[in-house]
């Protein structure tokens, strides 16, 4: 089934799942903490952020699902692996602000697409900051600190860099 937290104060900690939905999964008010030895937020659906707060302290994976949609809100995660990990449905950014610090901070297998918000990612270099298989940014920022300077990715997979304030890329 599906599940939606729309208010309230939920701290959890696991060794596993978080907050699992086999089916979607939606936030749109509230704050939620979550500390998780797998992933923070799982979907087999759409994981959608459309307001409150989230902050994960601790996961392998931070937000999963086959799409992950972030429309409003906060959200900070920290992951051992992926900050997102999106499936086929991709990951969408239309509003909010998300701060991510990850080995992977966005692996998508559908499109990335940040029009709208603030996404702020940090990458240790244990692996490329960013992987989709198609993403642009227009209308959103996004910044990119990576550790290894590996941006290569980006231009490879289509994402389109705009120059005056829709993306930008710094090493750290």
């Amino acid at each position: 089934g599906s599940i939606v937290l729309s208010g309230g104060v939920i701290n959890l900690e696991t060794a596993d799942d978080g907050v699992h939905a086999l089916g979607d999964l939606t936030l749109s008010g509230g704050e939620i903490t979550i500390a998780a030895g797998d992933d923070a937020l799982n979907a087999r659906g759409v994981l959608t952020v459309a307001g409150g707060t989230v902050d994960v302290t601790r996961s392998y994976e931070a937000l999963e699902a086959s799409r992950v949609s972030v429309e409003q809100g906060y959200v900070t995660a920290s992951a051992e692996n992926n900050g997102v990990s999106a499936g086929e449905d991709g990951f969408v950014m239309t509003g909010g602000l998300m701060v991510l610090s990850a080995s992977r901070c966005v692996s998508s297998d559908g499109v990335f697409s940040a029009t709208g918000g603030w996404l702020y990612m940090s990458s240790d270099g244990t692996d490329v900051p960013m992987a989709f298989a198609d993403g642009s940014a227009a209308g959103g920022s996004v910044v990119l600190c990576s550790a290894t300077g590996d941006t290569a990715l980006l231009t490879e997979r289509g994402y389109t860099y705009e120059k005056d304030g829709a993306l930008w890329l710094k090493t750290a």
